[in-house]
C-alpha cells in the first residue's frame, strides 16, 4: 500500500474484567491504513467488558 499513514504490527489490546481477570480484545493483528481511508473495528462486547 502506498501512502501509509498508520501501520501497526502485532497489535494487542488487553482489558481486565470486574474480577481482575485479563483478556485480549485484540491479539496480534497487523493493520495498514492509507491516506484518505476510514476504518472501523467491531467485535462482540462481553457483559463483564469495560467497553
Amino acid at each position: 500500500m502506498e501512502d501509509k499513514v498508520i501501520e501497526a504490527q502485532g497489535l494487542i489490546k488487553s482489558f481486565r474484567d470486574g474480577s481482575g481477570r485479563g483478556f485480549n480484545a485484540v491479539d496480534g493483528i497487523d493493520v495498514e491504513i492509507g491516506a484518505g481511508e476510514i476504518i472501523g473495528m467491531l467485535g462482540p462486547t462481553r457483559p463483564e467488558s469495560p467497553l
